[in-house]
């Protein structure tokens, strides 16, 4: 499918060259941005991603002044316009433009990618370890921000050893998240998640998931867990706001020839129930007819 990009105010396809190679976000990874997906026209928990959006603008000093209000209306617009009502979408603030300077004076640029959702459910994966560690002492390390290359490594890693997904760990040696996504794992009939103390970005649908299950009766323990605790784990799955919830058939925490297999579901049902109360609320509050 073809994607679209929106800046100052129009949309137009997103293979033309539209942004300056100046700005500081292609130089530096020096803005923020945020991931939704839209259902049947509407963008699930979009308020949430505009909160963790502003965090990250006010840690990182970002003005996009009215630019911002003429993004947003562009998301209201985005279904009528691109004729697409499942539709995914990028929403980047950078610093604008500045080679060479640590204070460039330009103004912020806000940018919107936007491409048809997947039509469905992404295969289960299979997950590596990865050597990538993960810096949760960074000042950063809880914002969206667009410096995302040590994901992009984990992924490569994962990806040259014939695996398609990456589970990194921080600096001491706990699990924080994976290339692209936040883990969660069942055993005994409980949902565990390492902490974002840990390193995970606080996702969205992870939150999500946090509620839902809860929600269930499930328990959900968050902390600090080593990779030995997701190798004893029955079920595991990975969670973003494009695909919701991706299973993980196996993961290698001890090396390629190590794969732990998982199971496609629990003997308690968690991951089920997590789906199907997942699915209830994205419906809930977009209306949409059916979820992925």
């Amino acid at each position: 499918m073809s994607a679209f990009c929106w800046i100052n105010g129009r949309w137009h396809d997103a293979d033309k060259p539209l942004i300056s190679p100046m700005d500081r976000g292609f130089l530096y990874g020096d803005g923020v941005f945020e991931t939704l997906r839209s259902y049947s026209g509407r963008f699930f928990r979009m308020e949430r991603h505009l909160a963790r959006l502003n965090h990250g603008m006010d840690y990182l000093g970002l003005d996009p002044g009215r630019a911002l209000a003429g993004a947003l209306k562009a998301l209201e617009d985005v279904c009528h316009d691109l004729k697409m009502e499942e539709v995914v979408i990028r929403l980047s603030v950078t610093r604008g433009e500045g080679w060479l300077a640590v204070h460039p004076v330009s103004a912020a640029v806000v940018s919107v990618l936007a491409k048809q959702a997947p039509v469905a459910p992404p295969e289960a994966g299979r997950a590596l370890l990865s050597s990538v560690v993960r810096d949760a002492t960074s000042p950063i390390a809880e914002l969206k921000t667009c410096n995302w290359l040590p994901n992009i490594l984990a992924r490569r890693e994962a990806e040259a050893l014939g695996y398609n997904e990456a589970i990194v760990c921080n600096g001491l040696g706990y699990l924080a998240e994976a290339s692209s996504s936040n883990l969660f794992w069942t055993r005994g009939g409980d949902l565990f998640t390492p902490a974002v103390e840990s390193g995970a970005l606080p996702g969205i649908t992870r939150e999500a998931v946090i509620e839902a299950a809860l929600s269930v009766g499930i328990s959900v323990r968050e902390g600090n867990f080593l990779p030995e605790n997701l190798a004893c784990a029955e079920a595991a799955f990975l969670t973003n706001s494009v695909f919701g919830i991706k299973q993980l058939v196996s993961c290698a925490i001890n090396g390629q020839d190590a794969d732990a297999p998982l199971l496609e579901e629990d003997p308690h049902g968690v991951v089920a129930a997590v789906r199907r109360e997942l699915q209830r609320l994205i419906i809930e509050e977009t209306q949409a007819s059916s979820v992925l």
